[in-house]
């Protein structure tokens, strides 16, 4: 029982921890003096575009929103399974 709410916790925080940094990342000073970005001026210019970050952000919107319906899913299973033990 414990090994499954250890792997349950952990893939809630993949989902809150991933889709933070995929909201947070395309806004920062990282994001712009990437590597694969500074050898190719034609990703830079692409990549540095509002849409693209834009994009990588809501995908993190919706990693967390996933991770949210994920943790009220179970909140909601735990709360209609009867407790061990009881009648």
């Amino acid at each position: 029982m414990f090994w499954s709410y250890l792997r349950f916790f952990l893939y809630l925080f993949y989902y809150f921890e991933a889709g933070l940094f995929l909201m947070v990342a395309p806004w920062s000073d990282g994001w712009e003096q990437n590597l694969w970005l500074l050898r190719s001026p034609g990703l830079n210019h692409l990549f540095l575009s509002g849409y693209v970050r834009g994009g990588v952000s809501g995908l993190g919107a919706i990693h967390v929103a996933w991770g949210v319906l994920e943790a009220l899913s179970a909140a909601r299973a735990a709360s209609k399974t009867p407790a061990v033990g009881s009648g």
